[in-house]
């Protein structure tokens, strides 16, 4: 990968590309998502094993400073066995076989959303319970602390650099942000600004995403003959 001469590939594409006409650039769209101003509760029966537990939160869109600070406050809910959800729900309580936290980054609306699947013999309820609990944690009086922070940025920072070690991803990231900012380069800024948040603003905007108020959960319970399968 890489290893070819511009002047080459100029012609090339001179040559196969040049007779196509140009088009002119639309507008950018400007979409404001619908607001959830008051909890939304859908709970299914499905022929499945394990109930499990979702919560999803409109969230802060793509690039903004906010998105970042989202992706912070999901790897500390999930990220290692020492995030809290995995450590209380997963280690301690032994409720969970599973959970995650993630941001969905979108250039016109986001999602953040938090997954959790019951063990055997557990449940949903319990499970959304002790969910709950952590998260009011964070919001109330248990900010991140320094080395939740650190632990957060490595593995996102890691994660990131892996990607670009493989030339199929790293052509995707230089033109994902060729497109979205405009600028190939900006995958500098992009990891920097990890760096740059703070405990107090992880807690902050948690305070203001995560509201019961407004948010959608979704409860999946097995059908009774599919329990214990």
């Amino acid at each position: 990968a890489g290893d070819f001469e511009p002047a080459n590939v100029k012609r090339l594409v001179e040559k196969y590309f040049s007779t196509l006409p140009a088009r002119t650039v639309g507008p950018s769209m400007n979409v404001t998502a619908a607001e959830i101003v008051a909890e939304k509760r859908v709970a299914v029966t499905e022929n499945v094993r394990l109930p499990r537990l979702h919560m999803g939160w409109l969230s802060p869109k793509a690039f903004s400073h906010e998105d970042y600070v989202c992706d912070i406050l999901a790897a500390v809910l999930s990220d290692g066995r020492q995030s809290r959800l995995y450590k209380r729900l997963v280690h301690d309580l032994q409720i969970a076989q599973s959970v995650s936290a993630e941001q969905n980054s979108s250039a016109l609306a986001s999602t953040f959303t938090v997954v959790a699947t019951a063990r055997p013999d557990v449940g949903v309820e319990k499970l959304e319970a002790e969910t709950q609990k952590v998260l009011d944690e964070l919001v109330n009086d248990n900010p991140p602390t320094e080395r939740e922070l650190m632990a957060a940025r490595n593995t996102i920072i890691t994660e990131h650099m892996a990607e670009l070690q493989v030339a199929q991803s790293r052509s995707d990231t230089l033109a994902f942000f060729t497109h979205y900012v405009g600028d190939p380069g900006y995958v500098r800024t992009w990891i920097g600004t990890y760096q740059t948040i703070t405990a107090a603003e992880v807690q902050a905007l948690a305070k203001t995403l995560l509201s019961k108020d407004h948010r959608v959960v979704l409860t999946t319970v097995p059908l009774p003959a599919a329990q214990g399968k």
